[in-house]
């Protein structure tokens, strides 16, 4: 039989032969080059001495990206070449010279090692652009996370004497130059591998470090479309944001709000050639209207208060805006007076203002008692659409949205509508009917295919049409098994929308008289954000699995995607991601529960993997979009197979499927997840079944709690802002009661114990045996920490293997860079203490 040799291994044994590793430690014979290169001319205000050159940041470390024959400009007139060396000596000259060496290192676990130097000229070290602390005179420490990191080394050359004369190079003044990289004892028997190429698997900064598309903006005629995108590059405290704005035919950008400050609350005006935009300070806002046709720009509000939002006619000749009730915020108390009161976040009411553009004048439509948050204006601009959103605590899910029309002929309101399960509107294109989106139970259980005295799960958003002389409903989508995030009537007469079909998220086009559906070609798993022109085009952004987020165009009549613009390809260039396949398994019963699997970039059958299992178990299923808080891509990266399960309850796969939801809190979906797993051992032979882990997050939080209590099949599992006791999420957290309203309708704490304490992890919490991570935002809000805290204390007094990591300022996500990268660093670091028996990352992050 012939045997296999994994790839890794291969190119460590390449590199040792390249670079001369031996028992002294790993030599560094090869390097890429920029320079020498002369820093100090006559006349030039350059820094004084060679420690002051040393200090002085002539390229920036953070954006270089070292390549054989890459360039860089090092000066106004003089560019430099990345070269590939093995020579360790180095000419000086009569004037000092800067020189860069550059190497990756390759690491498939986290280790700590020294790089020794021995050079007759100082030298200064990076990795991964971050300074590095030098160790005495001769070396730096490094702590390498897995995958690969660029060492960057800077010298200074000082002047040779006696070469005053000349500034050629002295070749009998040839200053030595060796590097070595020795591991710490501890890791005596990891081997590092160095290259000269970038080429690599996926990294933490790839998740964190790509351009991301937040929002796209199709203008009206569909000759344009308008891009949020933000960045966070090494180093930045915040993510960089800004918009431009690109031809839909060649993507070419026209605009760039870049220099503009921070802009928010784009939108198109109905000539395709005008826009509007945001920005402000503290609670003022000025409103700005910028012309394509002659790049104009002003300011048409400036200094509004609190302003919160503003729709535009689609001719342009008004636009109605929201602006928020003024609050005390020095108030020594607080009168709760309804259930929202009690939020973190306090509930504004709003008040509505029509603003005409052109000569300035205002008049009000609404008051903060009215409080309409949200405003659709009719395709003639005659009539307003008014939402209302208010509390109701006599009626499931204890909130309601109120329809009011509003004539602006004569300013009179008629209410339409008073439903507690739509969530979202819009006019068809003549104005007859409303598309209206919201839960099965809408109209009175009108969406629902589940039989007499089954509740739906509310989350299963449906799509109906509402026609506004009859105020009748239709059920649009009741025989559609995706559920409708987002649509739009086009003047064509078709419904398009994006939808979560399964574990894809997807674009579909409905015949709304026929109720015929038929899916778009968006060649991407995951539609993120999608905008509609009037015209014959779409935009949108999607990702995947080893896939990063880029930019499409849509054509309507042929229902063929390109791709517009990829922010992030050079960024990938050489990046390598393993492959992903859908899996799936049958319940005893004969149910069917789906799911995907990532595998390593180097997979080999012949090794055995630990295994991570990810689920939610509420009521959405985990997406297939690259990277996001829970970076599939990354996890696999680091040499586990990771397989993501879709039990019952989740949205997409049917209304009987997403039902189960309703009052489970965890019964079936655990039994699931359980059965899942034996089979994926049972059927994946390289996995091994002493090293499984699980993460969940919120409600996953709580399922990943609620397993640690009933199986012992996980060998390491973490909860974010996981629940542990379903009573104190129901009261305390802004939103327990009101998705309680869905997830355990018309149960309570005290009708139900069975569910809120016989189903709440903390009241069986001596039955987890397993090491538990919890981490939790401090000032989360939908999960309050409290439910960590408890669950926590309780592990402790049980003494059983828990550890609690909170992250100051930060709410249900943790999102702020440095609090991020400690994050997801953390959560590494446990599951590779617990399922590869690596505990030293972790005990360096958190020593005992």
């Amino acid at each position: 039989m012939k045997l296999k040799m994994p790839s890794f291994l291969l190119s460590l044994l390449l590199a040792a032969a390249l670079f001369g590793q031996g028992g002294d430690g790993l030599k560094i014979d090869q390097w890429l080059v920029l320079g020498p290169v002369e820093i100090m001319t006559d006349g030039a205000a350059l820094p004084a001495g060679t420690e002051a050159a040393m200090e002085y940041d002539f390229l920036d470390p953070v954006h270089l990206r070292p390549e054989a024959g890459a360039m860089v400009h090092w000066s106004a007139l003089k560019q430099l070449a990345w070269r590939r060396s093995d020579n360790s000596r180095f000419n000086g000259t009569a004037n000092r010279q800067a020189v860069y060496l550059a190497v990756f290192l390759e690491s498939q676990r986290w280790l700590q090692a020294d790089l020794v130097i021995d050079s007759a000229f100082p030298v200064k070290g990076y990795l991964d652009g971050n300074a590095l602390a030098a160790s005495g005179k001769s070396g730096f420490p490094l702590s390498l996370a897995a995958g690969k990191h660029l060492l960057l080394l800077k010298g200074v050359l000082p002047p040779q004497e006696n070469a005053a004369s000349t500034a050629a190079p002295q070749k009998d003044k040839a200053l030595p130059f060796q590097a070595t990289i020795r591991n710490k004892p501890a890791f005596a028997g990891e081997a590092v591998a160095v290259s000269l190429t970038a080429e690599r698997r996926c990294s933490m900064e790839d998740v964190l470090n790509t351009v991301n598309i937040n929002e796209v903006f199709m203008a009206p005629d569909g000759r344009h479309v308008a891009v949020a995108l933000s960045q966070l590059s090494r180093g930045d405290k915040s993510s960089r944001r800004w918009i431009e704005i690109l031809k839909t035919e060649d993507g070419g950008r026209v605009f760039t709000s870049q220099g503009l400050g921070e802009v928010g609350d784009f939108q198109w005006l109905g000539d395709s050639r005008r826009f509007s935009f945001s920005r402000g300070e503290n609670d003022l806002t000025d409103l700005c209207l910028y012309d394509l046709g002659d790049h104009s720009c002003r300011t048409i509000l400036a200094g509004e208060k609190n302003l919160s939002g503003c729709w535009w006619a689609s001719d342009g000749s008004f636009l109605v805006y929201a602006s928020q009730e003024e609050i005390d915020k020095d108030k020594a108390y607080r009168h709760i007076k309804n259930i929202d009161d009690r939020s973190a976040s306090l509930v504004r009411r709003q008040a509505l203002t029509l603003f005409v553009a052109a000569s300035g004048a205002r008049q009000p439509l609404a008051s903060f008692a009215d409080n309409f948050s949200q405003v659709r204006i009719s395709p003639a601009n005659r009539t307003l659409l008014l939402a209302a959103y208010s509390e109701d605590p006599r009626v499931r899910p204890y909130h309601k949205n109120t329809l009011v029309l509003l004539s602006l002929a004569d300013s009179r309101r008629e209410k339409i509508l008073a439903d507690p399960w739509i969530g979202d509107f819009a006019w068809s294109s003549d104005g007859r009917k409303l598309l209206l989106l919201g839960g099965p139970s809408a109209f009175s259980g009108l969406g629902s295919t589940l039989p007499a005295g089954v509740v739906p799960n509310d989350f299963d958003v449906q799509a109906y049409v509402f026609d506004l002389k009859t105020k009748k409903a239709e059920a649009l989508s009741r025989a559609f098994a995706p559920v409708i995030d987002s649509a739009f009537w086009h003047p064509n007469g078709a419904i398009y929308m994006k939808v979560t079909d399964g574990d894809y998220e997807r674009l579909y086009r409905c015949a709304p008289a026929e109720k015929r559906f038929v899916r778009l070609e968006t060649a991407c798993d995951a539609v993120e954000s999608v905008s509609w022109s009037r015209a014959g085009k779409a935009a949108f952004s999607g990702s995947g699995l080893g896939s990063p987020q880029k930019l499409y165009v849509l054509n309507l009549g042929s229902g063929a995607a390109k791709i517009l613009k990829d922010y992030n390809r050079e960024a990938f260039v050489g990046v390598r991601f393993g492959k992903s396949e859908n899996w799936s398994f049958k319940m005893k019963g004969g149910k069917t529960i789906g799911g995907f699997i990532c595998y390593p970039p180097d997979f080999d059958p012949a090794r055995l993997y630990p295994c991570i299992v990810n689920f939610y178990g509420g009521t959405t299923p985990i997406g297939r979009n690259f990277g996001g808080r829970y970076p599939k891509d990354w996890y696999a990266a680091n040499g586990y197979i990771v397989c993501v399960l879709q039990p019952s309850g989740a949205i997409g796969f049917g209304q009987e499927f997403s039902s189960a939801h309703v009052n489970d809190w965890g019964e079936i979906t655990s039994e699931e997840i359980i059965r899942g797993v034996e089979e994926l051992l049972r059927t994946h032979s390289f996995i091994d079944n002493r090293r499984v882990g699980a993460i969940g997050a919120s409600y996953g939080g709580f399922m990943t709690q609620y397993l640690a209590a009933k199986t012992d099949l996980f060998a390491g599992l973490i909860s974010h802002a996981g629940i542990s006791a379903l009573s104190s999420y129901w009261g305390v957290g802004d939103w327990g009661y009101e998705y309680s309203g869905v997830a355990s309708a018309n149960s309570f704490p005290w009708n139900r114990k069975d569910i809120y304490v016989g189903h709440s992890p903390l009241f069986m919490a001596e039955r987890i045996h397993k090491p538990l991570l919890l981490l939790h935002g401090e000032n989360d809000n939908n999960v309050p920490p409290g439910e960590s805290y408890q669950m926590f204390a309780a592990l402790k007094l049980l003494n059983q293997e828990v550890a609690l990591v909170t992250f100051p300022g930060q709410q249900h996500f943790i999102l702020t860079p440095a609090q991020r990268i400690r994050w997801l660093q953390t959560i590494m670091a446990w599951f590779d203490r617990w399922l590869k028996g690596q505990g030293e990352w972790w005990k360096e992050l958190y020593p005992e």
